[in-house]
């Protein structure tokens, strides 16, 4: 008697445990702490997920599908068998949030089963302008790296890196003060030939005044607030 009562409690805690695994099973993570993704970026998703997959689908967002693309039509999320294959064996692939999507919600679709999950969508936090080396934290410049600069640049923030975020600069304005004069020149992508003329004779205790800064991002077009004002050193 006692056997069989051991045998049947040992069952139902067994049942519990399956019930709680198959709970902690069906689940879809994103490899951030708080459940969120980057917008154009490439996010990496992780799921665990017991039913075979057939399709992964996405509301608000595209899957990065690289070169096992069927038909290469990304906007239908359609994808030959080898690739969901591999997603499966690899239980991740990577999600690209649409620049205008407030949440994505991720499908994952099976013969006889699918799970969702949702995910915030958040931009990119904007890149720091530099020139000749500086930030705006500084407000010094040497008269050499200003003399040998030649354009503006946008770099990731400090607390924010990411592989394969890159910022192309559009255009920005510059001011030169140069022997009480100032000099005002709009520059598209790099230093235009008459305001590197211009930097070519600074002086120490000139200034420079880099604002109007428009870069390319992932998303696109983003002015950035930035206001280098530089005395020459």
């Amino acid at each position: 008697m006692k056997s069989f009562l051991l045998i049947v409690i040992t069952t139902v805690i067994m049942g519990f445990s399956s019930i709680i695994q198959a709970q902690e099973y069906y689940t879809v993570m994103s490899n951030t702490k708080n459940n969120f993704l980057y917008k154009g970026l490439q996010n990496p998703i992780e799921f665990y997920c017991s039913f075979e997959i057939d399709e992964i689908k996405v509301i608000g967002g595209r899957i990065d599908m690289g070169y096992d693309v069927k038909d290469n039509i990304l906007s239908e999320k359609s994808a030959s068998e080898k690739f969901w294959r591999n997603v499966q064996k690899e239980g991740n692939f990577l999600l690209i949030p649409d620049c205008d999507a407030k949440s994505v919600e991720v499908i994952l679709v099976g013969k006889k089963s699918s799970m969702s999950k949702y995910f915030s969508s958040l931009p990119v936090p904007n890149p720091i302008v530099q020139f000749g080396g500086v930030t705006a934290k500084n407000i010094n410049i040497s008269r050499v790296s200003a003399m040998m600069s030649t354009g503006v640049y946008a770099y990731q923030a400090e607390d924010f890196v990411y592989t394969g975020l890159n910022y192309n600069t559009a255009d920005f304005k510059v001011q030169i003060t140069h022997e009480g004069k100032t000099e005002e020149f709009v520059c598209q992508g790099n230093l235009s030939h008459e305001a590197m003329v211009a930097t070519s004779k600074l002086q120490v205790g000139d200034r420079i005044v880099i604002y109007d800064v428009n870069v390319t991002g992932a998303c696109g077009l983003i002015h950035l607030e930035d206001r280098l004002d530089l005395l020459v050193q």
